[in-house]
């Protein structure tokens, strides 16, 4: 299945290997990203429960706590992506939730592919900045901020876009 969607490439007599992503599919996915999860922020704005909010911040510190310990950002790739993902599902709108579920492999996929791109030192220094981002859009959660909980989230990503893909 993920050789057929292109995830995996597979060659003959040889084990599968995770596929390469074009800048031109990152920007794809980044903009897609922004569409879904900016509504989605906006909807957990309004919807999210105490429950849900209190596991996007112990994302957010489990996030800052890899960039504290010099950790391999690679691994705090996954981190974002579950806290990102958090958001949608604390939207409360299965739609939404449905559009995430049907990107989100390839969401990850680019976020290693780009972070792989400009290398360790590199994507370290540049994803500490996402953290001031998640800052934003927590707060934006916690308050029932809905616009500002849309517009933390878009700058976020729009900010991966412009470190990774424009470069």
């Amino acid at each position: 299945m993920l050789v057929e969607e292109g995830l995996l490439s597979k060659e003959e007599h040889k084990a599968p290997v995770v596929a390469t992503a074009s800048l031109r599919d990152c920007l794809y996915i980044y903009h897609a990203r922004m569409g879904i999860e900016g509504e989605a922020a906006y909807y957990a704005a309004q919807n999210a429960s105490d429950e849900q909010i209190a596991e996007i911040e112990a994302l957010q510190k489990e996030y800052r706590q890899y960039f504290l310990d010099g950790r391999d950002p690679m691994d705090a790739a996954e981190i974002d992506y579950k806290l990102h993902g958090a958001v949608v599902n604390a939207s409360g709108n299965p739609y939404i939730i449905g559009m995430y579920d049907c990107i989100k492999a390839r969401a990850l996929r680019s976020r290693c592919y780009v972070q792989y791109l400009v290398g360790p030192k590199d994507s370290s220094k540049e994803l500490t900045q996402r953290l001031r981002c998640h800052d934003s859009f927590i707060f934006a959660l916690k308050n029932g901020l809905a616009d500002a909980a849309r517009d933390a989230i878009k700058l976020d990503i729009n900010g991966m876009i412009e470190m990774y893909v424009l470069r």
